[in-house]
């Protein structure tokens, strides 16, 4: 009845490599109780990792729902909305990420090549932009030589 040791043995399992056994464990500590966050994220992203994107989302839906600062999960869930075609939903998960944590510039790039790769070039140019103004790129510095090796 305790949903925590399926998930334990899943965690394990997962270690040991055996993702089947460890998705079986998850889906058991699921059923057992349905509002736990972690047995969902950890089955959304195996189930995403074989590609059943479908399956995976309203694991990772519930778990965002759950825990609306959790970037792991609206991550995966963007990227499991634009494998299905659901692009809306997609960039909204993307911009809620940069709203929580709009320090980070990385996530704009993310957003930018999103647009990228479903055409939306214009917002993608604007973004890339924004993006190099908050972390301009240093150039290199030039090391001096290393002296050659006495071996």
């Amino acid at each position: 009845e305790n949903p925590r040791i399926p998930f334990y043995a899943g965690v394990a399992l997962e270690r040991l490599t055996d993702a089947k056994a460890a998705k079986e464990q998850y889906e058991k500590s699921v059923a057992l109780k349905p509002s736990f966050k972690e047995p969902r994220f950890a089955l959304g992203r195996i189930l995403k990792n074989e590609g059943k994107n479908l399956e995976a989302r309203p694991h990772l839906e519930a778990v965002v729902e759950a825990d609306v600062k959790n970037t792991s999960a609206r991550l995966m869930l963007a990227e499991i909305c634009e494998a299905l075609g659901v692009l809306d939903d997609a960039e909204f998960q993307f911009k809620e990420i940069i709203n929580q944590h709009p320090e980070n510039p990385y996530n704009q790039h993310r957003l930018a090549q999103f647009y990228e790769r479903t055409g939306q070039n214009n917002k993608a140019k604007a973004l890339f932009k924004a993006t190099e103004k908050a972390a301009p790129t240093k150039p290199s510095k030039k090391l001096r030589p290393l002296q050659p090796s006495k071996k």
